[in-house]
């Protein structure tokens, strides 16, 4: 397996040193009351100016509500991946007792794109599995468990985050070209044909997708 890069500090800001790796390397560390982090800081200072993302190759995610350890061995089986419990595992909080825990993938290579696009990403995933949402912080930490429970499971395949990316900039763009859209003035003149499109069918499609149309029709 491919030496995990990830840095460590028992202080919650400074201090953090690079470390490399394996995946049960990692293991041993979240289990003691060390703070970790996926990423790599110049000068060990925990912040996102200082971070490296072409250094890192794993992702961590954080569950803190309702999200099972057994939904995510069944729906990762064959993805390689760290669980390790945290402290207010199966504990009241908020008026739940559930399972809390942090999911981590270690990644067949390094990251090769921007902080933005990290994030976007992480978004995604954090939506789509119903993850911390402070986990895309490009300076996100946490902290060690002595107590934890940890498993380890072995796929046949590494967590497949350039796919992910994909979905997740192709939404993004979609997202910015709805907006552009809503911003676009509506010059209604009380005349469809005139308001620069050939036909009824013409102008509906390029205005009923927007909010902006509810401007000038009262609904019964």
């Amino acid at each position: 397996m491919t030496s995990l890069h990830f840095s460590y500090s028992t202080h919650i800001t400074e201090h953090y040193s690079s470390y490399n790796g394996t995946l049960e390397d990692l293991g041993d560390l979240v289990s003691t009351q060390i703070n970790y982090s996926p990423f790599i800081f110049d000068g060990g200072y925990r912040k996102e100016i200082n971070s490296n993302l072409n250094q890192c190759n794993i992702i961590m995610l954080d569950f803190d509500d309702g999200v099972s350890i057994n939904y995510i061995k069944k729906h990762f089986k064959n993805i390689t991946y760290l669980i390790t419990t945290t402290k207010s595992h199966q504990k009241e909080k908020n008026g739940l007792i559930c399972d809390r825990f942090r999911l981590i993938f270690p990644l067949e290579k390094c990251f090769d794109i921007t902080i933005d696009e990290y994030k976007i990403m992480m978004n995604l995933l954090i939506t789509r599995y119903g993850a911390d949402k402070a986990c895309k912080d490009i300076a996100r930490f946490y902290y060690g468990n002595p107590t934890s429970e940890t498993y380890i499971n072995y796929g046949k395949n590494f967590f497949d985050w350039s796919a992910i990316l994909k979905q997740a900039l192709f939404l993004e763009r979609r997202k910015q070209k709805e907006k552009e859209i809503e911003k676009q003035p509506l010059k209604y003149t009380g005349n469809i044909s005139n308001n620069l499109c050939d036909t009824k069918k013409e102008w509906f499609e390029k205005y009923s997708a927007t909010q902006q149309i509810l401007n000038y029709f009262i609904f019964n």
